[in-house]
């Protein structure tokens, strides 16, 4: 597993299962985990858009690879998970009440996801550059747009007072702050 995420009030326990398109859902109870229907993600995009600026030589989604689930993140409300699809260049949304997947360019290799407290928005970073892909998670999710960063960031955590996203950049050996108000 990759990607780990606990849902809002602690019951269940989402995994991304990597090589196998899946996330591993699981309950919690008294401490233990019980293993429960996997999510099956879609193989990609039936028309996949390009991010704007996207460079040619770079995967996109749905060019024959997987989407190898990586990084996961539910919104506050519980009622969505948001997916890094590391090899697929993708972000995949899933609805936890519906079970409908919504697979949405990313840039190049998605790796962490955070998403705001008021569930409108996640951040996606971008490993294989110096970015973040930022989605909008009213209605539909969209790519609404790109920050740059340091080189090949990594992980981040969102500092719920100020708002503010940092993000390691493991190649750059720096902390970028990035102002999300």
């Amino acid at each position: 597993f990759r990607g780990l995420a606990f849902s809002p009030d602690g019951s269940r326990l989402y995994a991304a299962g990597g090589g196998d398109e899946t996330v591993h859902t699981y309950q919690v109870v008294g401490g233990r985990l019980l293993e429960t229907p996997a999510i099956r993600l879609l193989p990609g995009l039936a028309d996949p858009p390009k991010l704007p600026g996207a460079k040619p030589d770079l995967p996109q989604p749905n060019d024959g690879a997987k989407l190898y689930p990586g990084g996961l993140a539910t919104t506050r409300d519980g009622r969505r998970l948001v997916v890094a699809d590391l090899l697929g260049d993708s972000v995949s949304v899933v609805d936890l009440l519906t079970g409908t997947v919504r697979t949405v360019p990313a840039g190049h290799r998605p790796a962490a996801v955070v998403v705001s407290p008021d569930g409108t928005t996640a951040w996606v970073t971008d490993e294989g550059a110096d970015t973040l892909t930022t989605i909008g998670l009213t209605g539909d999710p969209t790519p609404t747009g790109t920050v740059r960063v340091g080189t090949h960031p990594l992980g981040m955590t969102l500092e719920p007072r100020t708002g503010k996203l940092w993000v390691a950049d493991s190649d750059s050996d720096q902390v970028s702050v990035v102002d999300t108000a």
